[in-house]
């Protein structure tokens, strides 16, 4: 098998857009016709065929109830044996691999005897292993009593076999995602996620493969072995452009390799240049917020954080906005990580009149001319000790930061400039790659309901931003073709780091939701998979369909089906919803059925009518209110009168022209017979040929088809060179 599967991938994968369309591969169990497709919803059971599978949500449910159904007592209650058992029955029914191990004719499921032994040993117990005491190999015998949708399980390693679970990943549809896969600094902690496929695209669930990483130039670095089909690569970069090859059972993984740039690490100016500390020891108080995680401040220097704060609260305590620009600066002078890019030490007053005292030094700061603007601007209206305002004593920004700031902290001396300088806590740009999102509806929302999630920004530092700004594009594309929905959620801005982005979608199923920043970089968790469940049930949308709402056979039992809807039209994929049917029938007696819970979105109500004539079937919700077109007319019909049978149609057709009419069919009463599977044979006067162009004469059957309902399409092609053929019909009821 696995070779075939391999020339099997080959050419799908030269087809345009191969990783996203389907392989041909066909659903045999459910439709031969129907090719798989991915899920609706993540399913119920077989949730590891995530990406190509052969059931639905609501096949996967009916699935499930069978399966429970049949669910032998005396096994073991180790999970492994469940989950064992429930891979076994997701092979013959939901599988797309099913055309290889299910025989439609045999009515067979072909298992590997490697499998068969997991599933025995899994689910032995004492009472097993006396049933099968007997059997030479009681595991082969276990595993061929089982019954799996009237398929018998045949253990046979000679044929292509289903194995469960323990099948080959695929380094093609292997893929790999993460921060550490996106540019960054040196000498942080960085991690990435592999996460490995078979050969369908669909998720591997188990460890054990062998994953390798191979870093161009060279880097330390863990693979770590999640045992769910992930693996965690970490490692801690050097300042380097890296070239990261992913590859499995020696085979690289899709986009493999991978190009990573790592910058040159800042350092910490006043504890002599080493590195910022990962995570953060920065005390706690006004500057944690900004130095989070990556810091150059540790507990030691509280005491110095505190004196500074306490000086900036003593002068300019009378604006809060001017406090608040002080004390990020203070903050700032101390613990941030970038502080190399704007401080240096120097051993002298370089032109000015601060001299260092002996094993002193001093710190020269180059601060932003803009910032300096901002800080004259909201302490201007300060007043300082002799009555003067700040903005009447200092006039310039530029005065007030080579002047009062170095009185203010005691060590700095500050030059203004508009080059790589200090300019805020927030002058350091959003990474989107360290920045994540969070909240209520981030992974699963309900469809026709104002939801919502929030982006958290941070800087490449990891630490957090404090203020707003940023332009993010929130897309969310649509779960599938039928379903196709795009839409672009609307991003509010709250001015402190985090945005909170608001949606509504209509259609349910799995999207993929993607974030952007100015549509260029997106958060390393882009895109991701957002489940948009139907709402509740709502009558106006729902609805029944089936024979017992339309028309049926007399003193025979015959259903019907509710089909439950949301309000944006969304079939419902799980029970609980009550619903009251009442059933007059022609002579005014009424009978109420029960509607029995699928467990789907749908629910069955069986009747059976005793007398012809016309039945009117109500249903309502529990409060009472109709659902959509209650109440349904039912007209219920008698034995079949061959004698009242009618054609329509076309009485006449140019030769060579596919010609068809209806035969209509009628019960003793002369109501629509509404069942199918009569033998009619139908014949016409002339020369003609069947649809297929094989010519006939006069006497030979044309082409009925039977449309199940009490008519039948008869179709043939006169080949008379006429303008004009008069078809002169007779029809043969054969019983």
């Amino acid at each position: 098998m696995k070779k075939f599967l391999f020339l099997l991938l080959v050419l799908w994968t030269l087809t345009e857009a191969a990783i996203n369309d389907l392989p041909p591969l066909k659903c045999i169990v459910q439709n031969p016709t129907q090719p798989p497709f991915k899920p609706d919803f993540p399913l119920p059971m077989c949730g590891f065929l995530d990406e190509l599978t052969c059931c639905s949500y609501r096949d996967a449910v009916q699935v499930q109830r069978t399966f429970n159904s049949s669910f032998q007592p005396n096994l073991s209650s180790n999970p492994l044996c469940r989950n064992n058992l429930e891979t076994l029955w997701c092979g013959a029914s939901c599988a797309p691999s099913q055309p290889f191990h299910v025989n439609l004719y045999e009515y067979t499921f072909v298992i590997c005897s490697s499998f068969c032994r997991r599933i025995f040993e899994s689910c032995r117990t004492s009472a097993l292993d006396s049933q099968y005491s007997s059997s030479s190999d009681p595991a082969l015998s276990f595993c061929q009593q089982q019954l799996i949708y009237n398929f018998s399980v045949i253990v046979n390693d000679g044929v292509e076999c289903y194995n469960g679970l323990t099948i080959d990943t695929a380094s093609a549809h292997s893929v790999a995602f993460g921060r550490g896969l996106v540019p960054g600094v040196a000498g942080f902690n960085y991690n990435f996620t592999v996460k490995a496929h078979d050969e369908f695209t669909n998720s591997r669930t188990q460890g054990n493969e062998y994953f390798e990483a191979f870093f161009t130039p060279g880097v330390p670095s863990n693979v770590d072995d999640n045992n769910d089909g992930t693996y965690l690569v970490s490692f801690t970069p050097q300042a380097s452009l890296y070239n990261i090859s992913v590859v499995v059972n020696g085979e690289s993984i899709y986009k493999s390799p991978f190009a990573v740039f790592f910058e040159n690490q800042t350092t910490c100016v006043n504890k002599n240049g080493a590195p910022p500390t990962n995570p953060a020891q920065t005390p706690a108080g006004k500057c944690l917020p900004f130095y989070s995680d990556t810091s150059c401040c540790n507990t030691a220097d509280a005491n110095q954080i505190s004196s500074a704060l306490t000086n900036v609260s003593q002068i300019y305590g009378d604006s809060q906005q001017c406090t608040s620009r002080l004390e990020n600066l203070a903050c700032a002078l101390t613990c941030d990580p970038r502080q190399s890019l704007f401080i240096r030490g120097v051993n002298s007053s370089s032109g000015n009149n601060t001299t260092p005292l002996p094993g002193q030094t001093i710190y020269n700061v180059s601060i932003c001319r803009e910032y300096c603007s901002q800080l004259i601007d909201s302490c201007g209206s300060v007043r300082l000790p002799g009555g003067f305002t700040v903005r009447d004593y200092y006039q310039t920004g530029d005065f007030f930061c080579a002047s009062a700031l170095p009185e203010l902290f005691s060590g700095y001396i500050f030059g203004v400039t508009s080059s790589v300088c200090y300019g805020g806590n927030d002058i350091y740009p959003t990474s989107p790659p360290d920045s994540y999102p969070y909240g209520r509806d981030l992974n699963k929302t309900t469809a026709c309901q104002a939801s919502y999630f929030n982006i958290h920004t941070r800087d490449k530092y990891r630490n957090d931003r404090t203020s707003g700004g940023d332009d993010w594009h929130v897309v969310f594309n649509g779960p599938s073709t039928e379903l196709s929905e795009t839409f672009v959620g609307e991003v509010f801005d709250s001015q402190n780091g985090d945005y909170t982005v608001f949606y509504n979608l209509t259609k349910s199923g799995i999207y993929s939701v993607s974030a952007s920043l100015n549509l260029q970089d997106f958060l390393s968790q882009s895109p991701w998979k957002l489940v948009v469940y139907p709402g509740k049930m709502d009558p106006n949308n729902t609805y029944a369909s089936g024979p017992g709402v339309t028309s049926a056979p007399v003193g025979k039992p015959t259903s019907f089906i509710i089909n439950t809807r949301d309000a944006c039209g969304n079939d419902l994929i799980t029970g609980g919803n009550i619903f009251n049917v009442s059933i007059v029938f022609p002579n005014g007696t009424v009978i109420r059925p029960t509607a029995i819970d699928n467990r789907d979105g749908t629910y069955i109500v069986p009747w059976l009518p005793p007398i012809t004539g016309i039945y009117t079937v109500i249903i309502t919700n529990s409060s009472g209110y109709p659902i959509k077109d209650s109440p349904y007319t039912v007209v219920v019909f008698g034995d079949l009168d061959v004698c009242r049978t009618r054609i329509v149609g076309v009485n006449q057709t140019q030769a060579g022209n596919l010609t068809t009419f209806r035969i209509l069919t009628f019960d003793v009463t002369g109501n629509a017979y509404g069942l199918g599977g009569l033998n009619w044979a139908a014949a016409v006067s002339g020369d003609f040929v069947s649809e297929k162009g094989r010519f006939f004469n006069a006497n030979d059957t044309v082409r009925v088809t039977d449309n199940g309902d009490g008519t039948y399409n008869v179709s043939f092609i006169p080949y008379v060179a006429k303008p004009v053929l008069c078809v002169d019909t007779c029809l043969l009821y054969t019983s």
